[in-house]
């Protein structure tokens, strides 16, 4: 088996626009793993809203990374492998600098919980989505996270996509001590400078799978999936991946309707690879 080890993003990859598992998905998996191959789930969710889904795919021990990679949980147990969290100073400020924009809604992880101080209705359908109830605080968040000295594993903002590359560009230029990352055309994910997804599979490799990275296959639809992409010895954008991961990937597959990741796993994990 050339690949040993495959990471995948969810939403947008292993999850079809309709908020479904693609056809072929769970299948794939446990023929792969059935071979002796590892699969690991990379996603910006909390593990509590992920782990409803790893018996469907026929996840039932291992490893995940959540969160943007600021966490690696074991799956099973649900306790925290590795973890990093931004500095309270540091995270007021970003807080501070997110809710001057209008048309941000901020939000953090913290603890394995989700916390806002915004009530609309971008917020009532991301909770929908995440399938994890989201705790709203009264008075601004950035205060919220000083009062009670918290030390966020990520910062969350959800905007419309017309109105995200404002915040954005200024946001990652003014805070050198965060990595920023879209995920979707709503969403911007703000973790600690050392997490994200790539060095999260990077741990995972050397210190618990023992794999080099031309045995790692990695696959996802967004920038939040560069780092991971590029570590990988074989990095796969989805179809419906956005260009710049494209631009970046090894190779590109179907799209996440399609059951692009299903369709990966069959012809370079359990098949021969060819050049």
């Amino acid at each position: 088996m050339k690949y040993k080890l495959i990471a995948s993003d969810f939403d947008g990859t292993i999850y079809r626009s309709d908020f479904r598992i693609a056809d072929g998905t769970s299948e794939a998996i446990r023929d792969y793993t059935a071979k002796g191959g590892k699969v690991i789930i990379s996603t910006g969710r909390l593990y509590a809203s992920i782990k409803q889904h790893f018996s469907a795919l026929g996840l039932t021990s291992g490893e995940a990374i959540v969160e943007q990679g600021a966490n690696v949980v074991d799956i099973k147990t649900g306790k925290m492998i590795l973890s990093y969290n931004i500095d309270n100073e540091i995270a007021v400020r970003c807080m501070q600098s997110i809710e001057e924009y209008e048309c941000c809604s901020g939000l953090i992880y913290y603890n394995g919980e989700c916390y806002t101080s915004t009530d609309n209705q971008l917020i009532d359908v991301f909770e929908k989505v995440i399938m994890v109830k989201i705790h709203h605080v009264d008075g601004p968040l950035s205060k919220y996270i000083k009062d009670y000295n918290l030390t966020p594993t990520k910062l969350l903002c959800i905007s419309m996509p017309d109105k995200q590359v404002e915040f954005f560009n200024a946001l990652e230029n003014q805070y050198q001590e965060l990595s920023f990352a879209r995920s979707t055309p709503y969403l911007v994910e703000v973790v600690n400078k050392d997490a994200g997804k790539g060095n999260a599979l990077r741990y995972l490799a050397e210190n618990i799978y023992k794999v080099n990275r031309d045995e790692i296959i990695a696959i996802g639809d967004a920038d939040n999936d560069m780092s991971m992409i590029e570590y990988a010895g074989l990095g796969v954008a989805m179809g419906n991946a956005m260009d710049t991961l494209k631009a970046v990937a090894d190779i590109i597959c179907d799209t996440n309707d399609n059951s692009g990741v299903a369709k990966t796993i069959r012809k370079y994990g359990i098949g021969e690879y060819n050049e």
